[in-house]
């Protein structure tokens, strides 16, 4: 399935010890697998964001969706379709950036949690990413 996903927006929350993005999203486009048991789906998001300062930040998201019969009528844009809970989506998210400002976001590794939602008769996804830190060790 291929779902394109061309709204949307990314801000840095209050407190990121990285540079401060807020932007619209430009395009982005969802390539779904599902299983076929129809309760697990492997997911491939890929898309660009123009950032207020004018640059742009390519963006991709790997992970695992669990699916149930909401998940289902979210795809389906039933009417009775519900925001689903945090959690059942899991992402790796990489971004490419060409502004010396923005670079960091493109040597660090970032996870992220998030669920599928129907607003206005369309399907999006909301995710939360974290940075991921290399533990310090100390012989």
């Amino acid at each position: 399935m291929h779902y394109e996903l061309s709204a949307g927006s990314m801000t840095t929350v209050e407190g990121y010890k990285g540079p401060h993005v807020e932007g619209q999203v430009v395009y982005a486009a969802d390539s779904l697998y599902i299983d076929p048991s129809q309760d697990h789906a492997f997911v491939n998001v890929k898309g660009v964001i123009s950032v207020v300062s004018g640059a742009t930040i390519g963006f991709n998201w790997t992970g695992h969706a669990s699916l149930n019969d909401n998940t289902h009528r979210i795809f389906e844009k039933s009417p009775d379709a519900r925001t689903a809970d945090f959690g059942n989506l899991t992402v790796l998210v990489r971004f490419e950036v060409g502004d010396p400002l923005l670079k960091t976001l493109g040597t660090t590794n970032f996870v992220g949690s998030g669920r599928y939602l129907l607003r206005n008769g369309q399907m999006g996804i909301e995710v939360r990413i974290s940075r991921v830190d290399a533990p310090v060790c100390e012989d």
